[in-house]
């Protein structure tokens, strides 16, 4: 239960986070729906024509779609935070070396 009670706390923070900057948030919003919409007109007109591709079927097709965007979602949400503040510590070492103007 302790584990379920911290990835609710790293939810609601996450959530809070967001809502703090509303408009990015709206905009991150309006992205998704438009790959959502889009990936399923595509999905729905691919198989109007054919009953299958390479042998999946379209609940089959979408549950793989599903997953791939889960899991890129959260590979993301975890991997991308620690990857930008390595950058950003490491533009701070390279400014800190970098000799002062003497102007």
């Amino acid at each position: 239960m302790r584990g379920l009670g911290l990835l609710w706390l790293f939810v609601r923070l996450g959530l809070q986070h967001e809502l703090a900057y509303r408009a990015n948030l709206a905009a991150q919003a309006l992205a998704s729906a438009v790959s959502l919409a889009t990936s399923l007109t595509f999905m729905a007109v691919l198989y109007r024509h054919v009953d299958a591709l390479a042998g999946w079927r379209p609940p089959e097709l979408l549950a793989l779609w599903g997953v791939f965007f889960v899991l890129t979602g959260l590979l993301t949400r975890s991997r991308l935070p620690p990857a930008l503040r390595m950058s950003r510590d490491y533009q701070q070492k390279q400014n800190q070396n970098r000799p002062a103007d003497s102007s």
